[in-house]
C-alpha cells in the first residue's frame, strides 16, 4: 500500500515509516500539486481536509479525529483490512527510502560506542544515508506496532525514538463510493467509515 499524507499528518507518516509502509509526507506541498502526484503514482492520500480529500476521491481517506492516537487506530485498521504487510526496520523514517545492510566497520565513526562494540546489525538509508540498528528504542516503536509485525529486537535511527495503539473499522466495501473514504471514531465503538 502507497500512501501520501500532508501537512497536518507528520506523526503518523514517521509512525508508518517506521512500519515499513511506503509514505510520501507532503508538508509544504501545494494542494493542486499533491493531487497530481497521487493520481501520478496511484497511492492513497491520507488528510484531514475535506476539500483536498474530495479532489482525489476515491483514493483519498479522510481522518475525521484530531487525535494522533485515535488517527493511528482507525488508519492501521483500515489498512490491515487492505492486506498491507508491515515490516518494522525496512524503511527510513525521515526520507521514506528503503533501507539495506550495511558493513558496521564501514560506518563505525558515525556509531555510538555501545553500537560499535556490541556486533548488532546496521542498516543504512541510501537517499539521506542515516544509519538505523537494533536498539533502545524498540519497546516504544512496539507500543504502536501492530501485532503482526511485532518482534524481538529492532532498528533505532540515529538519535530518534517514536509512539502508539491498534484499531477496528466497520463497513465493508466503503472504498467503492466516489467520495472519500471518511474515517472517524464514533463514541463506544473502536471506529467506522462512512460515505461522504
Amino acid at each position: 500500500m502507497k500512501l501520501i499524507l500532508d501537512a497536518m499528518l507528520g506523526s503518523l507518516a514517521r509512525r508508518l515509516r517506521l512500519m515499513g509502509v511506503d509514505v510520501l509526507y507532503m508538508r509544504d506541498e501545494e494542494d493542486k500539486d499533491i493531487v497530481v502526484l497521487a493520481r501520478e503514482t496511484e497511492r492513497w492520500l491520507v488528510t484531514r481536509d475535506i476539500q483536498l480529500a474530495e479532489r482525489t476521491a476515491p483514493r483519498s481517506l479522510l481522518l475525521r479525529t484530531t487525535d494522533p492516537e485515535e488517527g493511528w487506530d482507525i488508519l492501521l485498521q483500515w489498512l490491515r483490512e487492505k492486506g498491507t504487510r508491515f515490516e518494522p526496520g525496512s524503511r527510513c523514517s525521515v526520507c521514506n527510502t528503503p533501507l539495506i545492510t550495511v558493513d558496521p566497520q564501514e560506518v563505525m565513526d558515525r556509531l555510538p560506542d555501545s553500537v560499535r562494540s556490541s556486533g548488532k546489525e546496521v542498516r543504512s538509508c541510501t537517499g539521506c544515508g542515516r544509519l538505523y540498528w537494533k536498539g533502545s528504542h524498540w519497546d516504544k516503536i512496539m507500543e504502536y506496532a501492530p501485532e503482526e509485525a511485532r518482534e524481538d529486537g529492532e532498528w533505532e535511527e540515529e538519535g530518534g525514538g517514536a509512539g502508539g495503539g491498534g484499531g477496528i473499522l466497520g463497513r465493508e466495501g466503503c472504498e467503492r463510493r466516489r467520495g472519500p473514504i471518511i474515517l472517524y471514531i464514533i463514541p463506544g465503538m473502536e471506529g467506522a467509515c462512512s460515505e461522504g
